[in-house]
């Protein structure tokens, strides 16, 4: 991390490992490019994608044990627009695990000028640009409908949910969405964008939204990694649907974009292969996250083992194949869980 920081790579990271209990830290840099404010062990890190992880696939499996939102109930139980042909089949377990068929932001053209109700109508009309459980493609926009469809099931905001029945239970509060004012120094800055989502229609939709948009510090995450380690909270049945495989692609994976859009999944969660993120030293057993500025989870059950890697890198601009595997080769993911499992003597 001091050597990544010295060559300008960040400005700052935080990393924190958790193994049967004992806990390693570490905090080095600055909360920004553009800041001289030490980081903190305490600093909020937008954390992206990871926020499917902390938020959307556990409120679904625990909603689903309440038999509130089922995992295998069609989405058109509670957004109407999906009560059409083609759409009507898809449920919950394909958007967390990537195999709903519907498109990403990539694939779509999405005013964000609109008013939210019309961009939220827009979402809510695209249409699967592959059959649903044919074939595993990374999609925020299917998170973001499943993120609403939690809203209507419960009459609750994901915020709302999400404090209520994870976060606090965890331990976990210095975890939300929407940094008011009063914490935004305790922001990490990804580019100068502090304290709220980088990604331009989370922002236009209020920025609680189901693919992104969560900020937590590392603690908060060890706490929430060892909810895993311990299976707390989800029955014993959730947590073989959460962390087991749940979807592959056909073919080989041959880069690290591809494996982040069309390698194995879990519900929510990245599965170890060639071009992990998490590098070579895992286990079978083991999954992990990553959010697009810059920060990394993975949790190794056979290892008792979760490692937490936040920098303040920000996000690719623009979002490609190349810039994305320049950000996973420039803040060295894969060298620090390598580093990380070595150093832990798992032998």
């Amino acid at each position: 991390i001091e050597t990544k920081v010295e060559s300008g790579t960040y400005a700052g990271a935080v990393a924190m490992t958790l193994r049967k209990g004992d806990v390693a830290q570490a905090a080095v840099g600055k909360m920004g490019r553009e800041s001289e404010e030490p980081i903190q062990l305490d600093a909020l890190f937008s954390l992206e994608s990871i926020s499917k992880v902390v938020c959307t696939a556990p409120l679904v499996l625990l909603l689903s044990e309440q038999k509130v939102l089922g995992l295998d109930q069609p989405i058109k139980t509670w957004i109407p627009e999906f009560r059409v042909a083609g759409k009507d089949s898809i449920t919950a377990r394909q958007i967390l695990s990537h195999s709903s068929g519907l498109p990403d932001v990539d694939d779509v053209a999405l005013d964000i000028s609109s008013a939210p109700e019309a961009l939220w109508k827009a979402v809510m009309n695209l249409n699967p640009i592959y059959a649903p459980g044919t074939k595993v493609r990374y999609s925020d926009l299917a998170y973001l409908i499943l993120g609403k469809a939690i809203e209507v099931a419960t009459g609750m905001t994901l915020d709302q949910l999400a404090t209520k029945h994870l976060w606090l239970p965890l331990g976990m509060k210095k975890t939300l969405f929407n940094p008011p004012e009063s914490m935004l120094k305790k922001c990490t800055s990804n580019h100068g964008i502090r304290g709220k989502s980088v990604d331009t229609l989370d922002q236009a939709l209020g920025g609680v939204v189901g693919c992104d948009g969560v900020f937590s510090t590392a603690e908060d995450l060890i706490n929430f990694s060892n909810m895993l380690l311990q299976r707390k909270i989800l029955k014993p049945e959730s947590f073989e649907a959460w962390i087991g495989e749940q979807a592959r692609s056909v073919g080989s994976v041959g880069s690290d974009f591809e494996y982040l859009f069309s390698g194995r999944k879990a519900l929510g969660w990245e599965l170890p292969g060639e071009f992990s993120h998490g590098g070579a030293l895992f286990s079978d057993k083991a999954f992990g996250k990553v959010g697009g500025t810059g920060t990394f989870l993975w949790i190794d059950p056979a290892s008792e083992l979760a490692a937490i890697y936040l920098t303040n890198y920000g996000q690719p601009t623009p979002f490609t194949a190349d810039k994305w595997s320049k950000l996973i080769r420039d803040v060295g993911s894969k060298d620090f869980f390598d580093f990380v499992m070595k150093s832990e003597d798992l032998s």
